[in-house]
């Protein structure tokens, strides 16, 4: 069975959301097209239903239905051919003439290689002196009248470059001549050089070959064939694949990741995290989670009393307004406005200075509050306190997660910070205090410094902080690669209708397995033999392009080996 985690969701919130726990069900269909080595070439968007069942064998043998929608093409598949034009040289030759054209050759009977109902295509390489010139195409018709053809774009006098005129070859035609055409019948004498010239079947002028035939045609025709059909979104039923998946919509999830914080009572509960060196950097980001019970003063995190050099806080005063503090090596103090907290509702508070700006910042829940410039920060020997001041200020509520970094963060690392559960090896951290242990009087330093915290009156209680969110989003299953057999056809309103039965051919020949063992003769067909295997696992349908060539030795298979092996 498929593992149900994917795509970021653990394999509970998949089944919650496939249970509807979260939100009503949402689900959709998705059908991939696979080339013949199972390469995603593209979604198909216009499936307009399908059905997937097994038979009495489902463990191994499935089937599908699919009926797709096919727009048909705005113009018709470009395909260039033979050379039927074989004087023809890339050197120039010259030619003078007046009035309205000039044949460079006489009538030529039409052979067997061309047709009346064909569609053909001339090209030239021209280089008039002084008049506009182009091609022409003309074709001798049984009854003694003719038809002609003029290029679809002209050459202007001391110009060069391609003309070329695709035509349909006229009913009763016999003959067929090409000739260089003025765009006016007084023209005076003018020369034109021309080489390349090209006649061949089809609708789109290949490159000019110097052989009567163009080499290579059949194998640039099969690549031409595939060319069109990935342009034009056609599907190719003999080789192509179908994988469809059933999408399931999974909503946002909010993830609670910390099963603890710490409960302060609002008296004499606190955190002594002493002191370290690593606590009074130039440049500092200190942030924490907090949420407060009441409207006392608090105090998220402490080092050393105001007006000392290098002092740090966060703070509120008796009307919950937050405030990020810091004080310069004279006791200067710049304070920024953190905002307003609401009781009962979790916090992620952050401030930061940047000792390269003299810049001072403030964050809640993630978005800048406010900044302070020309702002300075000492440096001083004190401990660092969580849930109290050097005296007083003591939290009423919770505290987790606080931490205290040696740069001065960004908005979107603090986002990510808040969104994410640290580990204590993030570049820059020096100090994390997760509160995550459950039990007893130290609060763990998380980072390799080891700089544990002593915890005084502090209770541990379940915290249920949403630490990380994942976007909905949806999330697929697929249900096997499904070769396709022959479709029926129905045109309707420029579009067409293919009705197509499938079979999960991976899956059947993989599991199936020879019972006994398996002789297959020399001199037996290839396509024969892989039919004869297919029908021995129940497979009656089939596209297999014919072949003559036949095994050269016999082939025996064990029992027990695989029948997609055989293949």
């Amino acid at each position: 069975m498929l593992p149900f985690a994917r795509k970021g969701f653990s394999a509970e919130e998949v089944k919650n959301a496939l249970h509807g726990v979260y939100a009503p069900v949402q689900m959709r269909f998705r059908y991939d097209l696979l080339d013949a080595d199972n390469n995603y070439i593209r979604k198909l968007d216009n499936v307009l239903d399908g059905e997937i069942a097994c038979n009495s064998l489902a463990h191994i043998k499935r089937t599908a239905k699919f009926s797709l929608k096919e727009t048909v093409p705005d113009k018709p598949f470009e395909i260039g051919g033979r050379n039927y034009k074989t004087e023809t040289s890339n050197v120039f030759k010259s030619v003078t003439f007046s009035g309205w054209q000039l044949y460079l050759t006489p009538y030529t009977t039409i052979g067997s290689l061309i047709k009346e109902g064909d569609t053909v295509t001339g090209r030239f390489y021209i280089k008039p002196t002084a008049e506009i010139t182009t091609i022409m195409l003309h074709f001798q018709k049984s009854d003694g009248t003719y038809g002609q053809f003029i290029g679809n774009n002209w050459i202007s006098g001391g110009s060069e470059g391609y003309v070329y005129v695709t035509c349909v070859v006229p009913n009763s035609a016999t003959e067929l001549r090409v000739s260089l055409r003025h765009s006016s019948g007084t023209a005076p004498s003018d020369t034109v050089q021309y080489k390349e010239v090209k006649l061949e079947q089809g609708n789109k002028a290949t490159d000019w070959s110097p052989a009567p035939e163009d080499q290579g045609y059949q194998t640039w025709l099969a690549e031409q064939k595939q060319k069109w059909m990935r342009e034009t979104e056609q599907i190719d039923y003999l080789s192509d694949r179908i994988q469809p998946f059933v999408e399931l919509k999974v909503p946002e999830i909010k993830r609670k990741h910390d099963d603890y914080a710490l409960a302060f009572d609002g008296v004499d509960d606190y955190v002594d995290c002493e002191n370290s060196s690593l606590f009074m950097p130039d440049s500092i980001t200190v942030e924490g989670w907090i949420k407060l019970t009441d409207t006392s003063s608090w105090m998220l995190i402490d080092k050393a009393r105001g007006g000392t050099s290098g002092a740090y806080y966060i703070y509120g005063g008796s009307n919950t307004n937050g405030v990020w503090s810091i004080f310069g090596a004279d006791g200067s103090r710049y304070d920024t406005q953190i905002g307003y907290l609401e009781l009962n509702t979790w916090y992620h508070l952050v401030g930061t200075f940047d000792s390269g700006t003299g810049t001072s910042k403030a964050y809640k829940n993630g978005v800048l509050i406010g900044e302070t410039a020309g702002a300075s920060l000492g440096t001083n020997t004190d401990n660092v306190f969580i849930g109290r001041y050097a005296s007083g200020y003591h939290v009423t509520g919770q505290i987790n997660n606080v931490s205290i970094w040696n740069k001065a963060l960004t908005q979107t690392e603090i986002q990510a910070n808040m969104n994410k559960r640290l580990t204590g090896n993030e570049p820059n951290l020096v100090g994390l205090w997760r509160f995550n242990e459950g039990t007893g009087t130290i609060a763990k330093d998380s980072t390799p410094n080891g700089n544990d915290g002593t915890i005084y009156g502090a209770k541990y209680e379940k915290a249920g902080i949403e630490l990380e969110t994942i976007p909905s989003k949806y999330i697929n299953f697929p249900l096997g690669i499904f070769l396709l057999s022959s479709p029926t056809r129905a045109d309707q309103d420029n579009m067409i209708i293919r009705d197509i039965e499938a079979y999960d051919g991976l899956i059947v020949l993989k599991e199936d397995k020879f019972i006994d063992r398996y002789n297959i003769s020399t001199g037996t067909n290839y396509v024969d033999a892989v039919i004869q295997i297919l029908q021995s696992a129940g497979i009656t349908k089939w596209n297999i392009e014919q072949t003559e060539k036949v095994l050269d030795t016999d082939i025996e298979f064990e029992p027990g080996k695989e029948k997609l092996f055989a293949i």
